[in-house]
């Protein structure tokens, strides 16, 4: 019930606010352009690929959840199908990068994101494209790990900090 009072609140604060939260003050053609570069030279443009990627695995977990099998040729079709509508869809005018263009608009000044656009076209720079889906996945997964290595740990603090202040640990204990 909270929630929904909460919920409530922060859509009439939306809904009455004059300004538009999604407003482009700073955001020239020309800077949209460079964004829109920006993005196609680091492969952020790719994030539709993930999104259906996602969406796929999503869909294959309910699927395999609920006994359906498909045929692996099934599966390639409904795979096709959702990567040519994520990527149709994510360059309309109120697609993915619609919503995406102002955040950098937000982060970054103009002569920032030309300054990307020209470290972008380095070497260095493209090196630092190619590495980086790699980079980032090995530095989650080394994350993921450090993590499940602290779980031992936590476990064991808030069973003692727990038991200090008085309450019952014991649903913690037969973690």
């Amino acid at each position: 019930m909270k929630f929904l009072k909460t919920w409530s609140v922060i859509s009439l604060i939306l809904l009455f606010n004059p300004g538009n939260i999604f407003s482009q003050t700073s955001l020239t053609e020309e800077k949209k352009a460079d964004i829109l570069s920006l993005m196609e030279i680091t492969r952020a443009s790719e994030i539709g690929s993930q999104f259906a990627t996602a969406i796929m695995q999503q869909m294959g977990a309910v699927m395999k959840n609920s006994g359906t099998a498909l045929p692996d040729t099934v599966i390639g079709i409904i795979q096709e199908e959702v990567i040519k509508i994520v990527k149709e869809e994510a360059f309309k005018e109120d697609g993915l990068f619609s919503m995406v263009i102002p955040i950098y608009d937000k982060y970054f000044t103009h002569d920032e994101i030309k300054e990307l656009l020209k470290f972008y076209k380095t070497d260095i720079g493209r090196k630092t494209i190619s590495v980086m889906p790699s980079l980032l996945q090995e530095s989650m997964m080394a994350g993921r790990l450090w993590g499940q290595s602290l779980a031992p740990l936590i476990k064991e603090r808030m069973i003692k900090r727990l038991k200090e202040l008085g309450f019952d640990a014991d649903p913690l204990e037969r973690i």
